[in-house]
């Protein structure tokens, strides 16, 4: 009788210490586990398409100055939320390059940054807007918004997470005008609304015949200040 006792009270040691150990292994690996990604985006214009603008009306996207807005990098440490990273930290660089190789592709947009992905309730849109074409080096920065400018690429996208990491797109391209003759010029308008199924640190292509877009989400471990709220 004592052996058996004996017996169950060390079986039942040990599955306690088996349970214990196993709690903390899963803690641990939730641990790692992070919402948090860095988010890179080349939007870029194709000239061979010489389709017609889109006829219909294109509406501004709304509620513009309640997204997000990124920032343009200060130097400071840690890496805020929704801050542009360095250049040097941009890893669709060779993506970059073979689009500048051809003559019939304009790169308008080349970016990163680090977020928090949440729920689609609890996720906000982000502004994204380029300059007007030609200088090669506003690829990488946001210039100060205004509403005024005729932008190249205006409007938002938003990523959220379920089951998937989810993508929506609200973009307007302004590629400048269009001639047509005796009829004179229009403008080159083209609209990118669109959903898609991300799949981490894969780069997906967002199709449209004259412009698209390159994204990518990697993981990241490394921590970064308090996520942003505040719109400006």
């Amino acid at each position: 009788m004592h052996r058996n006792l004996t017996a169950i009270l060390e079986s039942t040691a040990y599955a306690f210490i088996l349970i214990v150990t196993l709690l903390l292994s899963a803690v641990s690996n939730a641990s790692e586990v992070s919402d948090s990604y860095q988010v890179e985006i080349l939007l870029f214009k194709n000239d061979t398409n010489t389709s017609q603008p889109e006829r219909t009306e294109i509406q501004k996207p709304t509620k513009l100055s309640k997204a997000l807005q990124l920032q343009n990098y200060d130097g400071q440490t840690p890496m805020p939320a929704f801050t542009l990273l360095p250049r040097k930290r941009l890893k669709l660089k060779n993506e970059e390059y073979a689009l500048k190789k051809r003559s019939q592709y304009r790169v308008l947009l080349h970016i990163a940054w680090l977020q928090d992905i949440k729920a689609p309730r609890e996720s906000q849109s982000i502004h994204l807007y380029a300059q007007a074409l030609g200088d090669p080096h506003s690829i990488y920065t946001l210039p100060p918004y205004n509403g005024a400018f005729p932008w190249t690429v205006n409007g938002l996208i938003k990523i959220s997470q379920s089951n998937y990491i989810n993508l929506s797109t609200d973009l307007i391209f302004d590629l400048g005008l269009m001639e047509e003759g005796s009829e004179g010029t229009t403008p080159m308008l083209y609209s990118m609304k669109q959903k898609r199924r991300l799949r981490p640190t894969e780069v997906h292509y967002i199709d449209h015949p004259n412009v698209g877009m390159l994204i990518a989400v990697y993981p990241v471990k490394a921590p970064h200040t308090a996520k942003k709220t505040d719109s400006q």
